[in-house]
């Protein structure tokens, strides 16, 4: 090998372990949360917020809040953080900052949830969950079974969560926040005893997993580490092999990694929803992790000295996947879903780019070979694993459905279609394109005409939902 190619993949290693490090960004503050918008890195800390480009080096303090900065989050163009007894809010990329009425006297706010920006949830160091619902206008005491310090709120599938120490309680809402109650198991118990451990962190993996931390006293440390449950918090999994350091501080997402912030042992990550995990601290000066914050594809390190960051688009390399089964050979549509945490995603059928198919689920109605490709960053994309889909051709299946006394007329259409049942009963219909795009909803009854004049020329599916839940879904073609 010559002196060029030498050089060559010298430099390529090089930049390889650059960018598997750890970069101090040189705040010398310590560091509560962490917060990135457009180009815009956000840093909270125990005397206020600083922000700066990504690009840059120099911190700026913003205006408007000197208090500490505990938890952010955002809807649309608004950035909310948390702080003492008030909500602060930013339209300007964390710039400048202005509080909402006070949530609770004397108290730290905790965590912050926004379902819009009316409806707003706020966990009060020893005092549970307030909620408003006027955009933060008015503040009230939520109906809990427990009220303690709140550690996190997040959203999981159709309610949220929260969690608290002292006490380590579960808690769950599906009314933005008004009323909670406890899943089954109320927390996640220490062993056979009947405490209930600290749960300092949680996070949602792809909407389904719900993902706790725990940190105990001493007397419980055998408990610590991080616990999933499949089915909404009823039942939680320790998941602890590889974890050097199991009191975890932080937990958080993207794609179908998670990382896990300790006290003490850095961080560690795991791509097999927990069943091994890795050691991530190359370049990582302190190991007490206060929280962890996942942007596209960089990861967050908050410490009480600094804020560190770290691309890890080497990890989300090979780790995308859709979650469907393959080789499907029934039905005439098939929902497909590729993991969240993608910025943009692109569907391809057959290597074919699906015109139209950006998010990530897809629903597909041909035969075919089907992959995503996810855009994590705009610099780190990732090909998910790729699925076979073989259905029943049309014909086939319009014969199925005749035998089950179903039927759609005219097909083609141009102005309405009909369904005919063999009893003249009621049902709740959705029109997709074959993007997946859901363009028309309603209900009918059989022989009833539903107008399809606002459909574009192409193909369609129509699923319908009798009285007794039971569904079919049948193709037609819009002249």
């Amino acid at each position: 090998m010559n002196k060029k190619k030498l050089s060559f993949v010298f430099l390529f290693l090089n930049f390889c372990l650059v960018f598997s490090q750890w970069q101090n960004l040189n705040l010398n503050q310590n560091v509560l949360s962490a917060f990135k918008k457009g180009d815009v890195e956000i840093a909270g800390t125990a005397t206020g917020i600083f922000y700066k480009n990504q690009n840059a080096s120099n911190w700026i303090q913003a205006s408007g809040i000197a208090n500490k900065a505990i938890s952010f989050t955002s809807y649309n163009n608004i950035i909310y953080t948390s702080s003492y007894e008030k909500l602060y809010t930013s339209g300007d990329n964390g710039m400048n900052w202005s509080p909402l009425n006070t949530s609770y006297t004397l108290a730290d706010l905790t965590a912050v949830a926004v379902e819009d920006n009316n409806n707003l949830m706020v966990g009060v160091r020893g005092w549970g969950i307030r909620f408003s619902a006027n955009g933060g206008n008015q503040w009230w005491g939520s109906s809990s079974s427990w009220q303690s310090n709140v550690t996190s709120i997040i959203k999981l599938k159709d309610g949220y969560f929260f969690s608290t120490r002292f006490g380590g309680h579960l808690q769950r809402s599906t009314d933005l926040g008004h009323q909670w109650y406890s899943p089954q198991g109320n927390g996640i118990k220490i062993g056979l005893s009947t405490s209930y451990q600290d749960i300092n962190t949680l996070a949602a993996l792809n909407d389904s997993i719900l993902v706790a931390g725990t940190n105990n006293d001493n007397m419980w440390s055998d408990g610590d580490g991080v616990y999933f449950s499949n089915d909404n918090g009823e039942n939680f999994t320790k998941r602890v092999n590889g974890l050097t350091n199991k009191k975890i501080n932080s937990i958080s997402t993207t794609g179908n990694l998670i990382f896990a912030g300790t006290s003490g042992g850095g961080v560690f990550y795991s791509n097999n929803e927990g069943n091994t995990w890795t050691s991530l601290n190359t370049g990582l000066t302190n190991l007490d992790i206060t929280k962890l914050y996942t942007n596209e594809s960089f990861l967050y390190a908050c410490t009480p000295t600094g804020i560190f960051k770290i691309d890890i688009c080497n990890l989300l390399q090979g780790s995308s996947k859709i979650f469907s089964p393959t080789n499907i050979t029934s039905g005439n549509s098939k929902l497909l879903k590729a993991n969240l945490g993608g910025k943009n995603y692109t569907w391809y059928k057959n290597n074919q780019i699906i015109s139209g198919a950006n998010s990530n689920i897809y629903t597909a109605t041909e035969s075919g070979q089907y992959k995503v490709v996810i855009n994590y960053s705009d610099s780190c994309a990732d090909t998910t694993n790729a699925i076979n889909i073989a259905f029943q051709n049309l014909a086939t299946a319009e014969s199925k459905y005749s035998n089950k006394s179903v039927k759609v007329y005219p097909n083609p259409a141009q102005n309405f279609i009909k369904i005919q049942m063999s009893e003249l009963q009621d049902f709740e219909y959705k029109i997709f394109d074959f993007s997946g795009k859901l363009i028309i909803t309603g209900q009918a009854k059989s022989d009833d005409q539903i107008n399809i004049q606002s459909l574009t020329t192409g193909n369609y599916i129509i699923k319908m939902k009798d009285k007794n839940k039971q569904e079919q879904s049948i193709k037609f073609v819009k002249k």
